[in-house]
């Protein structure tokens, strides 16, 4: 435990998400990531999840750290991997990809063996999909796993009668996020749960609606952000974030002709922020021990210009290009 505490940090913390995640307690994975002093990649996914489960997601995106400290877990091989199957799957199924998850479950049991959370997670794909005796095949593997009964008994019944997936939280939550069209996935910015977000910026789903404006948010993809708060500008009041940005829009000149006087509150709070860094380059600035971070926590400026440091503001990324999403 104190080598765990000390050396791999991440990996206590990134557990102990996943174990709320299964207990689908939303308010305290949100919590745990908030309170954790560290940033890696896994924390973070799993902290957005629970943000979109809450309804927080625009709210709280950015209370945590995206400067990603170095990441120590190798393959089977001893060669370094990024960690990027321990989230990713389950961050596409929860943004209502879940054929994208099936699939990324598949190769990994092909390549690794059967592993008990994606075992669980290829039933919920299976039941989605309508393919009954397929879950009812998975969940007879995971009956020779111990401390299963409880969750194999729910999703039976959910296997044979598919019409009380309306009654499961969960499953009804992520059917009603399906995209509503089709494409390979290679059309799409990867990760997809970000990239397919960011392509479908006119969603009429509220809950898609918000993902499309927090993809646009992380990934400084300001053109996309701002063809998004038109909906915003148009309702009485947008969660402080949306105004941060589009504060930061303004000060950059990229308004257009949009009245930039509900923003008066948000530009005075952005030039503060510019005041307290210093006259030195906004791209180049450090913050050592993570001050301003703490002082600004949750305010997107500070993301812009501190998080996710290789991530480009600004980049214009057409909706045919292929790329790399931090």
């Amino acid at each position: 435990m104190y080598y765990g505490q000390e050396k791999r940090p991440e990996v206590r913390a990134t557990a102990h998400m996943q174990h709320l995640l299964d207990k689908q307690e939303w308010e305290a994975m949100a919590r745990t990531a908030q309170e954790w002093e560290g940033s890696c990649r896994p924390v973070a996914a799993y902290h957005a999840i629970a943000l979109l489960r809450t309804g927080h997601l625009l709210d709280d995106l950015f209370k945590v750290r995206y400067d990603f400290d170095p990441f120590k877990l190798t393959k089977r091989n001893g060669q370094p991997v990024d960690g990027l199957d321990i989230y990713e799957a389950e961050a596409d199924f929860q943004a209502g990809l879940w054929q994208t998850a099936y699939r990324k479950d598949m190769e990994l049991t092909v390549l690794d063996g059967v592993c008990t959370a994606r075992l669980k997670r290829m039933v919920k794909c299976a039941i989605l999909n309508g393919e009954a005796n397929l879950a009812l095949r998975y969940l007879q593997v995971l009956s020779h796993q111990p401390f299963e009964r409880k969750f194999i008994r729910r999703y039976r019944t959910l296997a044979l009668q598919p019409e009380k997936i309306r009654d499961n939280k969960e499953l009804a939550f992520i059917r009603d996020l399906r995209p509503d069209f089709d494409l390979f996935e290679s059309f799409f910015i990867s990760p997809l749960f970000i990239g397919f977000p960011l392509a479908s910026f006119q969603a009429e789903n509220p809950v898609r609606r918000e993902m499309s404006t927090a993809a646009a948010l992380y990934t400084k993809n300001m053109p996309v952000f701002l063809r998004q708060a038109s909906y915003f500008l148009r309702q009485p009041s947008f969660p402080p974030v949306v105004g941060d940005a589009l504060g930061l829009a303004y000060a950059n000149n990229q308004l257009g002709g949009m009245d930039a006087r509900p923003l008066m509150p948000y530009t005075e709070r952005l030039m503060a922020f510019t005041r307290d860094i210093g006259p030195v380059d906004p791209l180049q600035v450090q913050d050592p021990g993570h001050t301003l971070f703490h002082k600004y926590r949750g305010f997107y400026p500070y993301y812009y210009f501190f998080g996710n440091r290789n991530l480009k503001p600004d980049a214009r990324t057409p909706e045919k290009e292929k790329g790399g999403v931090n």
